[in-house]
């Protein structure tokens, strides 16, 4: 009987063993972590990008605001309204008046220009379907004037990204998300990169 004793003690050991696999593969992760810690921590923030808090619409005050005409004697007298206060503050500005001209017969109507219609800018809290930014404005403006051509109210809008200009070329597309999802799939259709967002 000490015979299989010793002979169950002697077998050997399997070759390789748990630890023998686990060590390099920890060994492995820890050192990735540490070169991704690394990386992590002296990235610049200057590469990542900040967005502004309000962006500006150029072409936001289409609207013109009423203008009163008074008329004194010789002279007529224009008051403006300043927008939000930026400008200096004066009394109206008198203007010749030029005596209005009295019809005596129907008057011929000139003919009236064909053009085409001026882009509107969305109202904000609407959808828009972005179809392109660019660095130049001459770009962004071709961009928009062929849409234009096929019948999109598209219209360009400046906006600094980063301490970098953008010409953003948008198109609206009413007060639904299901409207704006609509016209991004056909303008996708025509070839067009969108992007559909609030107007802000």
């Amino acid at each position: 009987m000490s015979f299989r004793k010793n002979r169950k003690f002697k077998e050997k050991p399997a070759v390789f063993a748990f630890g023998h696999i686990m060590l390099p593969l920890v060994a492995v992760l820890a050192l990735g972590l540490l070169v991704l810690g690394v990386r992590l921590l002296f990235v610049s923030p200057e590469s990542q990008v900040s967005y502004p808090e309000t962006p500006e619409y150029p072409g936001a005050e289409t609207e013109t605001p009423p203008v009163v005409a008074k008329t004194t004697g010789e002279t007529q007298v224009v008051a403006v309204p300043v927008p939000d206060g930026d400008g200096p503050s004066s009394e109206p500005k008198a203007i010749p008046a030029t005596p209005p001209a009295e019809d005596n017969g129907p008057a011929a109507k000139p003919a009236e220009e064909t053009r085409p219609a001026e882009p509107t800018v969305a109202s904000r809290g609407s959808w828009i379907v972005q179809i392109g930014a660019f660095t130049l404005k001459d770009s962004a403006e071709t961009l928009a004037r062929e849409a234009r051509n096929k019948n999109y109210n598209a219209f360009v809008v400046q906006a600094v990204v980063g301490g970098k200009t953008y010409y953003r070329v948008r198109i609206p597309a009413g007060d639904q998300k299901v409207e704006a999802d609509s016209l991004a799939r056909e303008l996708a259709s025509k070839g067009y990169p969108t992007l559909v967002t609030r107007q802000e």
